[in-house]
């Protein structure tokens, strides 16, 4: 199971969970969550939470080499966390810079 989104994060602001309204918002069985965070340009940080656990906090984001592409499986795939089924996992994207920037978010469910 595949979860992929594409965020523009504002100026200055952060988006608590770019997941929100996905189908896979939770996870759909107990699996290891794989995240692929990269970005069109410098100045985002991601902050990871599975359930209570907080897996990283303030994560730079990798800029992508081209525009409108997802992390590349597995080479920019950094972060994996364990998950029970039915818990929330929450991709946070901070944006430290004065302009916006787009955020590609990629969460893969591997059942365990």
């Amino acid at each position: 199971m595949i979860a992929q989104k594409r965020t523009t994060i504002a100026a200055n602001s952060v988006n608590d969970n770019v997941l929100v309204g996905d189908q896979y918002e939770f996870a759909p069985f107990r699996s290891i969550a794989e995240f692929g965070l990269v970005a069109v340009a410098t100045g985002l940080e991601a902050d990871v939470l599975v359930g209570a656990n907080s897996v990283v906090t303030r994560l730079p984001i990798t800029v992508q080499r081209a525009a409108n592409q997802f992390a590349v499986y597995p080479d920019e795939f950094i972060v994996r966390a364990g998950a029970f089924m039915g818990q929330r996992v929450i991709v946070r994207i901070r944006n430290t810079t004065g302009g916006g920037i787009d955020a590609f978010t990629t969460v893969r469910y591997n059942p365990r």
